[in-house]
Formats: structure tokens, C-alpha cells, sequence
């Protein structure tokens, strides 16, 4: 048996030692130019074509199944199904990216050759949801060095791992009664990445913040812009801004979820707004990830959502 996946991570830079940085079994990235024309070989130019291998030929990186790998396909009998297996994976690696720095990374087209008893197979798929950084700028480049390949690699194995554990499954709806309130807000961080649209960025991270630590819709903007600064800690000062923030970003949410034009002066803010927003929800991230006391708030029922921060109101 015998299987090689070819991809490239649009709008990435890698500015990295030549190598092969593996970011989980099956999927690495290698910025090797020698081993990139090993894998860009006669066949794959055959059957993939002129331009697509021009592009990868010329791109500063591949995304590949190492040949050593070929042992977790076992089982498959045709390249169709294994490829989009591998684009599950990789397309979860996409969506942890932004925990490490703000980005519009994203994946195209990805190939697969497929060799079992004495048959070959060749597949191409793809991702072809365009993501946008937190202004609502996309097609835009981000430089990921060593250092950060290495923290991506570390995150995303630690927020899956935490998932896997807490029972999620990519197959299970965000809104089914079997999800939990992370789940919910994590799906929402997703759909906010994949609209270039600032304000509605920002309503998508505020249905986010909601699904963690809303318990009933009375007094939304107060309780959520208190929740989120008690949440986060930090000083009074601290808490006060974040309060201060929270409900001006929920201002915004509220214009588009109720169907409102945007006022001028909140369309030129929201990409500032939109970019505080993502680095709160990535600071909670890390919490939840972390933190034990953070961790059971988040899993909590409401009962005890309300007792936590009635208690944090008052100390």
C-alpha cells in the first residue's frame, strides 16, 4: 500500500528552518525544498496538472502524509474517502490556528494518490470556506515562524484532546442537546472567521460569549459584559474596561441581529471591536483549557453559572 497527500496552506508564510514540522499524525508541514521535489514527482505532474503543480512547485511549503504514515489508512479501499478524512484533520488544525495569532489561512485543493493491490487511485478535494482576520481582511498573508508552528501544533493537541474527552464528535450538531456550551461557542468563533463583515463578525463572537454564560435572556448586555470581565479577572480597572467594551460591542449585535443598518461611526469602529473581541475569547480559551475552577463554570448548569458569579459579584 502506498498513499501520498499533497496540499499547500493558502495565504501562510512559513518562516522557518528547513524541515518537516509535524502537526499531528498523518498531516505535517514541510518547508523543505528538496524533500518538496521528491514528492512532486512525474506521476503526481501527470495527473494533477500543469498549474496546480506550477503552484505547489512554487509555494514555500507543502502540507503532506509522510510515506512512514501509511499505516493509518489501513482499511480504506479507495483515495475518495481517505481524502476527506484527511481534510476533516486538516480543516480542524485550520480552525485552531487562530489561538495562536490572528490569520486568514485557509486550504484549497489537496491530492491524493492511493495505491493498493495493484490499483491506483487519484483524488482531489478541498476547503473552500474563504477565512478572514478579525478586521474582515482576507487573501492576506501571516507569517508563522518555528516557534509558533510549534505553539499551534501544542494548542491544537491540547483543545482537541480536552473535546475528545469531553465527548465532541464533528458529526454531532452545535445546537443538539448533546453539546455543550463550548462546543456551541467554538462554532461560533468558526462561523465569525468565515465572514469578511467586521459587525457581523462581532454578533457572531457575542452568540459565543453567550453560549458560555448566558442563563436566561433578562438584562442581556448587562449580564454578559459583567460576566465576561468577572470571567477574565484581573483588576477592578481591568474589569471595568472589559465591562465598558462588552457592551459596546453588544450595541453592534444588536443592530444586526434585529435587522438594523449599522451606524457609520460603529462600521468604522467594528474592526477594532471585532479584533478585542477574538483576543478575549482567546484568553477564555486558554482558561477553560487550564483552569479547573474556569473549566467548571463553563460546564456548569445554570443554577451553578448564577451561584459563581453572584459570588464574584460580591467578594
Amino acid at each position: 500500500m502506498h498513499v501520498n497527500i499533497i496540499s499547500t496552506l493558502r495565504w501562510l508564510n512559513v518562516e522557518a528552518e528547513p524541515g518537516v514540522y509535524e502537526m499531528m499524525p498523518g498531516v505535517s508541514i514541510v518547508n523543505d525544498r528538496e524533500l518538496i521535489r521528491n514528492v512532486l514527482d512525474a506521476p503526481f505532474k501527470y495527473f494533477v496538472g500543469h498549474i496546480e503543480h506550477d503552484h505547489l512547485t512554487r509555494t514555500d511549503h507543502l502540507v503532506v502524509c509522510r510515506p512512514e504514515e501509511v499505516c493509518i489508512w489501513e482499511g480504506y479501499d479507495h483515495s475518495e474517502p481517505l481524502l476527506l478524512t484527511w481534510l476533516i484533520w486538516l480543516s480542524m488544525i485550520i480552525e485552531d490556528s487562530w489561538l495562536v495569532k490572528d490569520n486568514a489561512i485557509g486550504c484549497e485543493l489537496a491530492h491524493c494518490h492511493f495505491h493498493n493491490n495493484g490499483q491506483d487511485f487519484w483524488t482531489s478535494n478541498g476547503l473552500y470556506s474563504t477565512l478572514s482576520k478579525a478586521d474582515g481582511h482576507a487573501l492576506v498573508h501571516t507569517t508563522f515562524s518555528a516557534l509558533e508552528i510549534n505553539q499551534w501544533r501544542e494548542v491544537s493537541l491540547e483543545l482537541r484532546t480536552h473535546l475528545h474527552d469531553r465527548g465532541f464528535t464533528m458529526f454531532q450538531s452545535p445546537v443538539s442537546k448533546k453539546s455543550t456550551r463550548f462546543d456551541r461557542f467554538l462554532n461560533f468563533i468558526t462561523s465569525s472567521r468565515k465572514t469578511p463583515y467586521p459587525s457581523l463578525k462581532i454578533a457572531q463572537i457575542c452568540s459565543a460569549l453567550e453560549s458560555l454564560f448566558s442563563t436566561s435572556t433578562g438584562e442581556l448586555t448587562h449580564r454578559l459584559s459583567e460576566r465576561v470581565a468577572h470571567f477574565l479577572g484581573g483588576s477592578a480597572k481591568d474589569m471595568e474596561a472589559r465591562y465598558q467594551f462588552m457592551k459596546k460591542a453588544y450595541g453592534i449585535r444588536s443592530q444586526v441581529t434585529h435587522g438594523s443598518h449599522i451606524k457609520q461611526s460603529d462600521i468604522d469602529a467594528s474592526p477594532l471591536i471585532s479584533k478585542g473581541l477574538q483576543d478575549i475569547c482567546r484568553e477564555i480559551v486558554f482558561m477553560v483549557l487550564r483552569d479547573s475552577t474556569k473549566q467548571a463554570v463553563v460546564y456548569g448548569m445554570n443554577e451553578f453559572i448564577e451561584d459563581y458569579f453572584r459570588k464574584e459579584l460580591f467578594s
